[in-house]
């Protein structure tokens, strides 16, 4: 019995010790994302103000070439998105 309680205390401290990493791990990707976000707006901002000042030809295609990146990068960022609870009740 003695036994057995030590199995399951050592159980419970290890799941504590998992799920506090799961947390860090969850506040550090939404932290990354939200970074992530911040960056590419800034690139898009920047990178049509850059051809604003070049005075590009192609102002129209710049920009969407700009957007389409923008998408593509916004899309990876929320595909790694890990989901603020997964398999877990709300405490």
């Amino acid at each position: 019995r003695a036994a057995a309680a030590e199995a399951n205390r050592q159980a419970e401290a290890t799941q504590a010790d998992l799920s506090t990493r799961v947390q860090t791990c969850r506040t550090h990707n939404a932290e990354l994302v939200q970074l992530g976000d911040e960056l590419l707006d800034r690139y898009v901002h920047k990178g049509v103000a850059e051809v604003l000042g070049a005075e590009e030809p192609f102002l129209q295609i710049g920009r969407v070439k700009l957007e389409n990146l923008r998408t593509q990068y916004q899309d990876r960022i929320q595909a790694a998105k890990v989901p603020a609870e997964v398999g877990h009740a709300s405490p």
